[in-house]
């Protein structure tokens, strides 16, 4: 992952302090990519399909996807940065409440000086420097997988006419990783249904298809290439974008 000078993503790193150089995207890209090497590892190596186990890693996948999509999909240098400062400020909320149930001694310091540092970072772009990074915060994931689910629909790489829509696929997929019973009634093949009148009960035998993995894959897939070829975009001098010519950098 190799960002040219000049192009979209170099002239945004000035902005970005000890997060430049893709601090932010580029663990969510590569997160979304170890998933799927690792479902394909799984799949080749064993005689069976887990049940659920697959499903928590397919459902990364996407998230971390779409949260690298968000950061970088904006042609606006302002709103590029304002998502990645909501992610950074995220972090920080996120780390602060990590280092308390922990029990280290220090944590709201901490927390304090990463908001210092992302409240200069605002100050340094007209445009957001009345912005507070103590409020700012990143959209839920439900949010940034429908948005994702838009940008999929308007890639032209992509025949997305038929078929389900990432949000649906991620949402039993959600389900499934949370063991909730609609999402298993949903998603998972039943056989071998044993009635006992008695109890007015029953068993059945539920298992993942490989059909259903492959549908979960595939779009996966799908969405981790579609933000692999606009990072290529953002990264390459030659797809800068109008508003690059006015950087001083």
């Amino acid at each position: 992952m190799y960002t040219e000078p000049r192009s979209t993503l170099a002239l945004d790193d000035p902005y970005l302090g000890i997060w430049r150089e893709g601090a932010l995207h580029r663990v969510a890209i590569n997160a979304a990519v170890d998933g799927l090497l690792t479902v394909r590892s799984l799949i080749e190596e064993a005689r069976t399909v887990p049940m659920t186990a697959l499903h928590p890693i397919l459902r990364s996948i996407i998230e971390n996807a779409s949260l690298a999509l968000y950061l970088i999909e904006p042609e606006d240098r302002d709103q590029r940065l304002l998502r990645s400062f909501n992610s950074m400020a995220d972090d920080a909320k996120r780390a602060r409440s990590f280092r308390e149930k922990l029990g280290s001694s220090g944590a709201a310091e901490i927390y304090d000086r990463d908001i210092a540092l992302i409240d200069d970072l605002l100050a340094e772009r007209a445009a957001l420097k009345h912005l507070s990074a103590r409020t700012l915060a990143l959209p839920t994931y439900t949010r940034l997988v429908m948005d994702a689910d838009t940008f999929l629909l308007a890639d032209p790489a992509l025949n997305r006419i038929s078929g389900f829509k990432l949000i649906a696929l991620w949402q039993v997929l959600s389900g499934l990783s949370h063991g909730r019973a609609w999402a298993m009634v949903e998603a998972l093949e039943r056989s071998n249904a044993v009635v006992n009148e008695e109890s007015r009960s029953g068993t059945v035998t539920a298992t993942t298809s490989v059909a259903a993995v492959a549908t979960f894959m595939q779009r996966g897939l799908e969405l981790v290439e579609s933000v692999i070829r606009l990072y290529g975009r953002r990264s390459t001098a030659d797809y800068a974008l109008a508003a690059d010519i006015d950087e001083p950098w």
